[in-house]
């Protein structure tokens, strides 16, 4: 045999050994993947037996949440129910639920906490107008849609009366999107809400009502799972500015629907109605609720850098002549030790930093931002946020130099500029995705004149050298 032959033999030897290597380095063990949660949520103060889906979950011992005063224990004899127990005390709002078994703690799903008292369930599927479920106002009903289903409900309203129904989907982590109907009793259709999980309407008539609900795609299964509410309670949309300075009272804006004492405002909301608005002063605390710090506090999960700041407004009861507020759901602030600015949407805003500065964008058209002063050399940090908060924004922000006038030094604009921006009919305060840039904004040494920017946008956070 020829040294050649050898040779071949003995690289395609080592060719092998090296594979085989390449597999055991790459081998994991499995990760456990909790697809799941039924029911999603239960009532403060009672105990709830939920089942479990997912992948890998072998072992399964525990439930783990993200308040450590809510426990899940496996119900004897099972794999994949556990009981859980959630006590009296605990606010309305949602919880990070994780399964603890074999190949330790698996991804977390939303799990919600209702009033006490709220939660109903259905013993037969109320799949047609005649078998509707009687839902009443203020009461909580969940179960999960099968591929093709279409679910309906039945409540008593009163002439004029305000209602909103709220199907929670996305916020359970359940791929369910819902188509939301409302019709009178004799089945004629008086309100539509696509791909919605909110429908607002203010009711003609004393009488009975119907509810219509199905996904949009009439898809089903274990992951289509929802809680259905009918609520006549505030529905805060947004408020501003969206941080408050904390320890300190502070006039803001709330915009939404069935306000108390609220009026029209120029915002309209995605169904092309305007938000009523309210102002109100509110109280913010020196520290945040650390009780509330979980992925979920904020309407984008992965927001995770504002999460230790985020306060949790509850509400305010009556006072005077001031009607009480409360909230379907608490309304989230972030809290920062520095001077906050809110202002109108429109023209330039003159701050000092280190501050935030928070408030809408501008209609298409429109222009608005900030002016700063600052010395030759001088380095400052901007950063942007409103995608955390769950509006769509993909703004542009431009720092451009002001011209010299002669009672102020060289100074610089901070606008920012929106690539889309937005319609009359577009939703939300429009605060800036987190982006940050690769480095500060550093002024050149020699001032030099310039033109005011045209900004379509708004910087949240200007601050000093050292912040």
């Amino acid at each position: 045999m020829s040294r050649v032959s050898w040779v071949s033999r003995i690289a395609l030897a080592w060719v092998a050994v090296l594979s085989v290597c390449a597999q055991l380095a790459t081998a994991q063990l499995p990760t456990a993947r909790l697809l799941s949660v039924f029911p999603p949520g239960g009532a403060a103060g009672s105990s709830v037996e939920v089942t479990v889906a997912g992948s890998d979950l072998d072992e399964a011992a525990a439930l783990v949440f993200s308040d450590p005063r809510v426990t899940g224990l496996r119900v004897p004899g099972t794999a994949d129910r556990f009981r859980v127990a959630l006590p009296a005390e605990l606010p309305e709002g949602h919880l990070d639920l994780r399964v603890l078994g074999r190949h330790g703690l698996s991804n977390p799903r939303a799990f919600s906490v209702g009033a006490a008292g709220t939660e109903l369930s259905w013993k037969e599927t109320p799949s047609s107008p005649e078998k509707a479920f009687d839902l009443p106002i203020e009461s909580v009903v969940q179960g999960r849609l099968a591929p093709q289903e279409v679910l309906w409900f039945r409540f008593r309203g009163e002439a004029g009366q305000a209602i909103g129904a709220r199907i929670e989907a996305a916020a359970l982590d359940s791929r369910l999107v819902p188509d939301l109907a409302l019709t009178d009793a004799s089945g004629h259709e008086l309100a539509r809400v696509r791909r919605r999980e909110w429908l607002d309407v203010r009711l003609p008539a004393a009488g009975t009502y119907l509810l219509r609900l199905n996904d949009s795609l009439y898809r089903g299964g274990d992951t289509h799972g929802f809680r259905l509410r009918i609520t006549t309670r505030p529905r805060v949309a947004f408020a501003v500015p969206m941080v408050l300075q904390a320890g300190r009272p502070q006039q803001v804006t709330l915009y939404g629907r069935r306000l108390p004492g609220g009026a029209p405002s120029t915002v309209l909301g995605p169904d092309g109605e305007a938000w009523e608005q309210v102002g109100l002063e509110v109280v913010a605390p020196a520290e945040p609720d650390p009780s509330v710090a979980s992925v979920t506090a904020l309407p984008v999960p992965a927001a995770t850098p504002l999460v230790s700041e985020v306060w949790l407004w509850r509400g305010q009861a009556a006072s005077g002549t001031r009607p009480a507020m409360v909230p379907h759901e608490p309304v989230p602030w972030a809290l920062t030790p520095l001077p906050v600015v809110a202002a109108a949407p429109t023209g330039l805003v003159s701050v000092t930093p280190p501050c935030e500065f928070s408030s809408l964008f501008p209609l298409r058209g429109q222009a608005s931002g900030v002016i700063f002063e600052a010395n030759a050399g001088d380095v400052f940090q901007v950063e942007l946020t409103s995608e955390r908060w769950g509006h769509p924004v993909d703004p542009m922000a431009v720092v451009q130099r002001a011209k010299r006038v002669p009672h102020r030094a060289p100074g610089c604009v901070g606008p920012v500029e929106g690539r889309g921006d937005r319609a009359a009919s577009d939703r939300g305060p429009r605060r800036i995705p987190p982006r940050r840039w690769p480095g500060p904004v550093s002024l050149p040494s020699e001032p030099a004149p310039g033109i005011p920017g045209v900004p379509t946008g708004r910087v949240s956070h200007a601050a000093a050298p050292g912040w």
